[in-house]
């Protein structure tokens, strides 16, 4: 560690509304900020980064807390924020031109600006003051970056011909609300089964349509492993078993256009577009060969350069955590205060319905509700285009929320309800204030206002672990199938709001551990219309892990992460259905023993030898999954929707991350009556379970002759790389290409991971967060040299430490900062 200097301000100096010295050190009496005089107007901050370049951010005030994190972040990833608001208020096309319309138009369609700003107004000062000192500490580093453009402006906004421009309280909600809140509480895929219920009807008729229909999306499977184990059930919810036969089919157009939404929304179409994937698991004392509480957090939130998790620390004002949250959200989502810790998953809940609203056949704007036409509302945007005409659109909204879609042939339209809309900033607030909280009781009461739909993870110092379900469910109508929109004329309205005290939880479950990869809460739970829960899943490599010995070493605990990032989801369900196939294959030939090979083979997918080769096995067994799917659901799924590989119901995609909707229906279909759901078309159409594996290898295994020639052993395919993207979560560029990194071999594992453990002696807490700490690329094109120093780090399972004591911050710090603010009046 380099040594600092010793600098102190002059009187002068700490007048100014900004003071911002990097080049040395405060002294040792300067390390926190003195507390403010009462009733004075100043403030100041202290800023102490460690070798990562992770800073620790020392204040006496609310505002300046957020003052010092916002200021911090906007020195790593002024340009991601740039873009983050940009993507987040849809104004892409502003800098980059006419292909970003497209983006612009839907994320205006997807929110209302007034009610964050009504939800920031309706704060009380102290809630305001997140906010207010966030924006403010952002805009100070603008503000120094505009006046010394050589030394700090990013290069992104030099080759752009832009600035970075200041940012209001509703930029910082805004921000949090898009990547947030939108991206993973409001999937929803009604339209799209509608869709496919409407064709499979058209294919095979309506009774026969329906019944297919409910094998490829069906409500629930009991087999489906949970995050409370043994636990008595929650209440169910109260949903109907009555098909909602009264719903208008899709017109060929607006499948069409519902495709082209999706695809420009998530990349992706159907029910597999939604993000998902994200990993824990927490374990007690008793489970643990040291006696400490384990908590291991991996979440799935896309690979990019720069990354989508910062990490903090925070101290002073009531705060003393440190950890991580997602860029641009002033809160930790991730971390721990030294008594408690925390972590989370997506919560797969279903807090959004699409109504289906009947329209007057003259005019389009009018609906029936309650039976009369009523005027839809409607807002007018205008869409600036780099290097081109702005765009007007008119949003329209109806009593159930904004109008994402008219289907003028068949006079509907679709409007989308959330829950938690009105909710989003006082769930942020609630994860804030959380943050605060020493013990299980008064953290669980800190995020029930929580709206979104999440799973959140509890461990402490005293060996407690815990979970709950966080999101606010509706009381939907009998008679409403969830799968499908709701009518809109005003027959299945909510019936209110299901009390927080039902949303499943457990604190210290018997067993001693906690699991999840978003797999379903607990037992009695029904499927959300675009996440189908299923016996089928990822989450029983972990829970088997866990129940295979009495303790485990924090360091095995560590381990496990590595070992399911190479080992394919699919493969445990379908290798006994390939062994108790061989006694039918021929004694001798490749296909035989391609099936032996299977049978033997680890379920890695790669070859530990060179992560950026496939392993044989890996190689065979992805091939045989994707002709059993085709053979299995192709002649019953209308082409157009079996895919091409990330097409509308992703029934053709095989992924060996977590089995995808095409296995898991394969699966139920070879499982015959003992599937766990029910099987009322016979998709084997009538042969038996060894001919249709056998078809499979030998499909498998004339492909892999035909690519790599007739010796097994040379059966050996390129794995995908694990690559981090330059563009952000929304498929809009956050730096210039040439800065995007890769690592060879795909792992199935968090965008970053952290590790907290309590003991005897305190806590600690580590996290890698690829690629770096920092998005900043110099003006001379240098990037930062945080901006990939954690990439080893990642490709070696390894984490580095946040500190929590002052002391321990003290010892690490190798580069500090002094900020002064002034205090809004």
């Amino acid at each position: 560690m380099r040594k600092l200097g010793c600098l102190r301000l002059s009187k002068a100096v700490a007048m100014l509304a900004l003071v911002s010295v990097s080049s040395a050190g405060l002294c040792a009496a300067d390390a926190r900020p003195a507390p403010a005089a009462e009733n004075a107007r100043q403030g100041a901050v202290a800023i102490k980064r460690d070798a990562y370049g992770v800073p620790h951010v020392y204040a006496d005030t609310t505002y300046g807390i957020f003052y010092g994190f916002g200021y911090a972040l906007a020195e790593d990833q002024l340009f991601q924020m740039e873009m983050l608001r940009r993507t987040a208020e849809g104004s892409v096309a502003e800098i980059l031109g006419a292909k970003y319309v497209e983006h612009d138009v839907r994320v205006r369609q997807g929110w209302t600006p007034s009610s964050i700003a009504a939800q920031y107004e309706a704060l009380d000062r102290d809630d305001r003051a997140i906010f207010d000192g966030y924006a403010a500490g952002y805009n100070a580093r603008v503000k120094e970056v505009l006046a010394d453009r050589k030394r700090l402006m990013p290069r992104e906004f030099t080759e752009l011909g832009v600035d970075p421009v200041p940012w209001t309280p509703t930029d910082v909600l805004a921000g949090y609300v898009h990547s947030m809140a939108l991206r993973f509480s409001d999937a929803n895929a009604e339209i799209d089964n509608l869709a496919l219920l409407t064709k499979l009807k058209e294919m095979h008729g309506a009774a026969k349509g329906q019944d297919i229909f409910d094998q490829l999306r069906w409500k629930r499977d009991d087999a489906a492993p949970t995050t409370i184990v043994g636990a008595p059930a929650a209440p169910r919810s109260a949903r109907s078993t009555v098909r909602s036969a009264n719903m208008v089919a899709l017109s060929d157009a607006a499948i069409a256009e519902q495709t082209r939404m999706q695809l420009a929304r998530y990349g992706r179409t159907g029910p597999d577009a939604a993000p998902r994937a994200s990993n824990v698991w927490v374990v007690a004392p008793k489970r643990n060969t040291a006696g400490e509480t384990v908590l291991v957090n991996g979440p799935q939130m896309g690979d990019f350069a720069t990354g989508y998790i910062w990490s903090v620390g925070l101290h002073g004002a009531g705060f003393d955590v440190v950890g991580s949250g997602p860029m641009g959200s002033p809160w930790l989502i991730f971390g721990t205060n030294g008594k408690i810790g925390w972590g989370a998953t997506a919560g797969m809940g279903d807090t959004v319905d699409v109504y289906q609203e009947k329209l007057s056949p003259t005019d389009r704007t009018h609906y029936l509700f309650n039976g009369q036409y009523r005027q839809m509302d409607k807002r007018s945007e205008t869409i600036l285009v780099k290097d081109g005409s702005p765009r007007s659109i008119d949003i329209y909204s109806t009593v159930h929320g904004t109008v994402t879609q008219f289907d003028d042939a068949q006079h509907t339209a679709y409007s989308r309800k959330r829950s938690w809309d009105g909710a989003e900033v006082r769930s942020l607030v609630a994860w804030v204030h959380a943050m605060k909280t020493d013990n299980f009781s008064d953290w669980r009461k800190a995020i029930a206002p929580v709206a979104l739909t999440i799973n959140n993870y509890y461990a402490d110092k005293s060996g407690n672990i815990g979970y709950v379900y966080l999101g606010k469910f509706p009381i939907r109508p009998a008679g409403q199938d969830i799968r499908l929109p709701a009518s809109g004329t005003g027959d299945m309205e909510w019936l209110g709001f299901r009390p927080f005290a039902e949303n499943p939880w457990v604190l210290n479950p018997a067993g001693g551990t906690i699991a999840n990869w978003n797999n379903k809460p607990t037992k009695n739970y029904d499927n959300p219309d675009y996440m189908f829960w299923s016996k089928v899943d990822h989450v029983t490599e972990i829970q088997d892990t866990l129940g295979k010995k009495d303790k485990f070493s924090t360091d095995e605990l560590w381990e496990i992460n590595r070992e399911f990032s190479y080992i394919d989801g699919n493969a445990r369900y379908f290798l006994p259905f390939i062994e108790s196939a061989i006694g039918d294959l021929p004694a001798h030939g490749s296909v035989r023993q391609a099936a032996q090979l299977l049978v033997d083979w680890d379920r890695k997918t790669v070859d530990p030898r060179n992560p950026a080769k496939a392993s044989t096995g890996y190689t065979i067994f992805a091939e045989f999954l994707a002709a059993l799917v085709q053979d299995i659901v192709g002649p019953t799924v209308p082409k157009p929707f079996m895919g091409d590989g990330a097409g509308r119901n992703s029934y053709t995609a095989i992924s060996e991350s977590f089995p995808t909707m095409g296995a898991k229906v394969a699966y139920y279909a070879l499982s015959g009556p003992q599937a766990s759901v029910r099987q009322t078309v016979d998709l084997l159409n009538g042969r038996s379970r060894g001919s249709v594996i056998k078809a499979a290898l030998e499909t498998a295994v004339a492909k892999l002759t035909a690519r790599f020639g007739p010796a097994m052993d040379g059966w050996v395919a390129d794995s995908a790389p694990h690559d981090f993207s330059t563009l952000n979560y929304a498929g809009i560029p956050q730096t210039l290409p040439r800065y995007a990194v890769s690592l060879p071999g795909h792992m199935n594992r968090g965008t970053e991971n952290n590790r907290i453990v309590f003991n005897k002696d305190g806590v600690s807490y580590c996290d890698v967060t690829p690629p770096g700490q920092s998005g900043f690329i110099k003006p001379d094109g240098e990037p930062s040299p945080h901006a990939r120093d954690q990439l080893r780090l990642y490709a070696g399972f390894a984490c580095k430490p946040l500190w929590l004591s002052e002391a321990d911050v003290e010892r690490n710090t190798v580069e500090r900062e002094m900020l002064t603010y002034s205090l809004p009046k």
